[in-house]
Parts: structure tokens; C-alpha cells; sequence
């Protein structure tokens, strides 16, 4: 049975607009396949750990959460085959919103009565399938205006395990000090100190929320030659905030 899919853009929405007043945007959703799906829709709660990964909450139980505030026409959709539709999202702020940034989630899960999942089902299979998407929510007040990033730390972890791996790993450390959510790429440049060989790792983008401190760690490659490095990380934020730059120097064996 082929796996079913579906499509759904944006990922982001991203509103603004004064306390106590509202707007509304629009979430599309279509399936490719040849057969309809159910998919429920629920609101949650959510943050990056210090490593990046998301962790998930009840909706409105976290302090940044704007989930109280989101509008849906229904908790539920039928997509027919090949269909596409448009969903509103509204978002109704109160008046005593605060001035801080806030967010939520709102997931589109395949329900107990999709056709793949009672077919799933009626086959006996031991763990069944489901889709699920999830579309990131943010709020922002109009008021605020600093963006602010700093490199508070570049360390060298040696050798440690890093996913299903060990590899020497270096990490930086970021702190977004200002009040919007900033979106950095952050980039590792390394320079043999005997050879003058450059190598340059692939970059990591880096979402952060204000106040929030994360840990970017980069595995070094296993083909790299061991000698005495310079590290240099370059964390670019965009035309809103100068590059901020640190350096490490370390062996690697």
C-alpha cells in the first residue's frame, strides 16, 4: 500500500499588529493522493531546548504561548483526492498581550478514520503510520525593534558523542540579548596552523527566540588531518545585525 502524503504551506505564519486587535491569514493544505484523508487540527505549545530540538507543551501552558488567541473554522478536515483548500487562521490578540514575542503550533494529524489508518489496522500492523505536520505560529508585538545576538562562548568538547556518532566536537554558543527572534547561519572555518589548509564545515541555520541562549555543535570531519587549528566562527544575522565572530584555538589527534 502506497504511503499516503500531503502538502501544506506555509510553514511559518508570522503576524503583528497592535494589543486587542486581530488578523487573519491562511493555511493551505492539499492531498496529492488518490485516495481522501482526515486530518484533525489541535494547537500546542512549544520551544527549542538549548540544542535547538523543539519540546512540546499543552497549548496555553507555556508564558510566550499565543495559542489562547488563535481562531480555526473547525477541528477537523476531509480532503477529498487531489483536493486543495484554504483554512483562516486568526489571530485575536487581548489587550493585555504584554510586549513580548510569543508563539504556538497548530498540528494537522491523521485521524482515527483516515482510510490508511483503518486499513492499517485491519492488516494487523504492529506500529501505524501517521502524518502529521505541524505550521509554526509567531506573534510580535509592532512596538518592539532591537535585534541583538552575541557569541557568549566557542569551546572545544574534544572527543564526544554527537547523534548516533563520536566525533570531536566544537560548540558556540549564542545568546539572542535583543527583543525580536533572530535567524542566524552560523559557520565554522577552520585553518591548519602548520599547513595553512582551510577547511570550511557546512553551515547551520539557527532560529532563536528573544532571551534564549543555544548550543550549536559542529562534528569535525573524520578525514581531518590531525595538527594544532584555528577555529573561526562567523554567525551571520542578516542586514539587521553586524557579523559577530569567535575564534578557538585547539589540537586535534
Amino acid at each position: 500500500m502506497a504511503q499516503p502524503s500531503v502538502s501544506v504551506a506555509p510553514s511559518r505564519l508570522f503576524y503583528s499588529f497592535p494589543a486587542g486587535q486581530s488578523s487573519t491569514q491562511e493555511i493551505r493544505i492539499s492531498n496529492p493522493g488518490k485516495t481522501s484523508m482526515v486530518f484533525s487540527i489541535t494547537l500546542a505549545d512549544w520551544y527549542r531546548d538549548s540544542l535547538g530540538d523543539k519540546q512540546y507543551s499543552k497549548a496555553n501552558t507555556l508564558k510566550h504561548s499565543c495559542a489562547s488567541w488563535i481562531e480555526l473554522p473547525y477541528s477537523s478536515i476531509v480532503l477529498q483526492a487531489g483536493e486543495e483548500r484554504s483554512i483562516p487562521v486568526k489571530l485575536a490578540s487581548t489587550r493585555d498581550a504584554g510586549n513580548i514575542v510569543r508563539n504556538a503550533m497548530i498540528f494537522f494529524t491523521q485521524a482515527e478514520d483516515d482510510e490508511s489508518i483503518r486499513s492499517q489496522k485491519k492488516l494487523g500492523a504492529s506500529m501505524i503510520i501517521r502524518l502529521e505536520v505541524g505550521v509554526h505560529i509567531y506573534y510580535t508585538p509592532p512596538s518592539l525593534s532591537k535585534k541583538s545576538l552575541e557569541v557568549i562562548d566557542f569551546r572545544d568538547k574534544g572527543v564526544t558523542k554527537l547523534g548516533d556518532s563520536t566525533k570531536h566536537v566544537l560548540e558556540v554558543v549564542l545568546h539572542n540579548t535583543g527583543e525580536l527572534m533572530t535567524e542566524s547561519m552560523v559557520k565554522l572555518e577552520l585553518t591548519n596552523q602548520q599547513t595553512a589548509e582551510e577547511i570550511k564545515l557546512e553551515p547551520q541555520p539557527v532560529p532563536m527566540m528573544p532571551g534564549v541562549k543555544r548550543v550549536i555543535r559542529f562534528g569535525l570531519p573524520a578525514t581531518l588531518k590531525p595538527g594544532n587549528y584555528l577555529g573561526v566562527a562567523i554567525v551571520d544575522n542578516g542586514p539587521d545585525i553586524p557579523l559577530r565572530i569567535g575564534e578557538l584555538e585547539f589540537d586535534h589527534k
